[in-house]
């Protein structure tokens, strides 16, 4: 014999059969929206408070795909539809940002065009990209990829493996202003430059004051035999 606990259970995690008047999750457009037993009503999304489904429907050409494996977001599956569906001038389909990935030449969304693949591959890519460097550093990277102070030149094109949780980890530090943004992240007019780790804490140690470092250096040239 079934206890009321359990009836309760089975009946409060049962969803009622959708009908044509059954809304639909707007965010993936594929599943019915949840119903709430508690207020007798459909919530917004097929989750209640959010959508987890990861399959979405293409609003241009109508397929499904996984919106994880694409650059066209969350509405369109990929750059084309992303392009003919969006209207003509808007400032998500600028030339720059539609334009071909700078490594491997295929067509991208990211507005520092490097695709996603070539982002997981370069991992040094998704650091400027976090913080919106600007052109000549990435000009700087793919051309160079060193440590821009003139006496170190360290290669920041690799990673090293953290001992603790052995995750692999970009030798580049994107070097900025932290009068202007003091979070771990810039907001791209404030970069100064990219150094290697050693530069970088170095730098940050100094509190970026000039004076000190040409104190520091005085005092190793008087030091010195």
């Amino acid at each position: 014999m079934t206890d009321q606990g359990s009836l309760f259970t089975i009946t409060y995690n049962q969803q009622p059969t959708p009908q044509p008047d059954t809304p639909t999750c707007p965010g993936c457009r594929l599943r019915p929206a949840r119903y709430n037993h508690k207020r007798g009503e459909y919530s917004r999304y097929c989750n209640g408070a959010s959508c987890s489904n990861h399959q979405r429907q293409c609003t241009q050409c109508g397929e499904t795909y996984n919106r994880a494996d694409s650059d066209g977001g969350s509405k369109y599956c990929s750059i084309k539809c992303k392009r003919e569906g969006y209207t003509a001038g808007f400032s998500k389909v600028a030339p720059r940002i539609l334009g071909p990935c700078r490594f491997c030449g295929e067509a991208t969304g990211s507005p520092f065009a490097v695709c996603k693949d070539c982002t997981r591959t370069t991992p040094w890519a998704n650091a400027l990209r976090k913080h919106h460097a600007p052109e000549w550093v990435w000009e700087h990277m793919v051309t160079l990829g060193t440590c821009m102070n003139p006496a170190c030149r360290a290669d920041l094109t690799g990673t090293y493996k953290r001992p603790d949780n052995g995750a692999y980890i970009t030798l580049l530090h994107v070097d900025h202003d932290h009068t202007c943004c003091a979070h771990a992240t810039s907001c791209g007019n404030c970069i100064r430059g990219v150094l290697c780790q050693g530069c970088n804490m170095a730098l940050g140690m100094l509190r970026d004051d000039l004076k000190v470092i040409q104190g520091l250096a005085t005092y190793l040239d008087m030091a010195s035999p």
